[in-house]
């Protein structure tokens, strides 16, 4: 799975008439193995550094720049003032909601494949009632994550 992620975002770039530098593949490598998860340019450079301490998170930051504005990786802003970056994969583009848990700052994505067609509807619906033309959106519920919520149990 991870290498077949790797494998189009290359071609995607490639196809682009971009070039693959290392330090691309690098970061490339390490959001893939991780394609769920929801990172920071920190947290990206963190696991780049795994692999290769010969990146700079200068580098790591124009490179997520690169894959923001190529369309390979999506950007939320999340009301931390922090960015957060998640990979956009095909069969996955239509827009989904992200729960965001205010004591651990994680943040969720919600699959409510019951949900999205109508999420999608709506937004069809503005488009067309209000002569509007969407070009992204984002829905963020907030409040205290599965984890947070257990009790904890103190000796």
């Amino acid at each position: 799975m991870t290498q077949n992620i790797i494998n189009t975002i290359i071609e995607q770039i490639s196809a682009d008439g971009h070039r693959l530098t290392r330090q691309k593949r690098l970061v490339i490598e390490s959001i893939a193995a991780h394609p769920h998860e929801h990172m920071s340019v920190e947290n990206i450079y963190n696991y780049t550094q795994i692999h290769s301490t010969d990146i700079s998170l200068t580098t790591v930051y124009r490179v997520v720049k690169f894959l923001t504005d190529n369309n390979i990786l999506r950007k939320l802003n999340i009301y931390n003032d922090n960015n957060y970056y998640e990979l956009i994969q095909a069969d996955a583009n239509m827009p989904h909601p992200h729960f965001i848990c205010q004591q651990c700052g994680k943040i969720f994505d919600l699959d409510l494949n019951d949900i999205l067609p109508q999420i999608n509807k709506c937004q069809q619906h503005i488009s067309k009632n209000y002569n509007f033309k969407i070009e992204s959106s984002t829905i963020f519920y907030y409040g205290i994550g599965p984890d947070c919520r257990k009790p904890r149990l103190y000796k």
